[in-house]
């Protein structure tokens, strides 16, 4: 009995960690790596946007044929350079 008893209180313990604590350093890098690459698109259109892609990226449209290489993904993107 007495090693249930601790047995939920570790378990009780590691919830409230991870409850405490809901994103982890990698989710919170993510995230704000995310807002950067928003923010170069609001700036600076589909340039900014780009400066985060690699030269070799692939994109994976839905329902239409892979966009492979920065150049072909750019083409795409003039949306971004139109205000509002």
């Amino acid at each position: 009995m007495k090693t249930k008893f601790w047995l939920i209180l570790l378990l009780a313990a590691f919830m409230l960690g991870a409850l405490a604590n809901p994103q982890s350093d990698g989710t919170a890098a993510l995230l704000r790596i995310e807002n950067e690459f928003m923010k170069a698109a609001a700036e600076h259109g589909s340039k900014g946007y780009l400066s985060y892609y690699a030269e070799d990226a692939v994109e994976v449209p839905n329902g239409t044929a892979l966009l492979q290489e920065k150049p072909e993904i750019a083409k795409t993107m003039g949306f971004l350079d139109s205000p509002g």
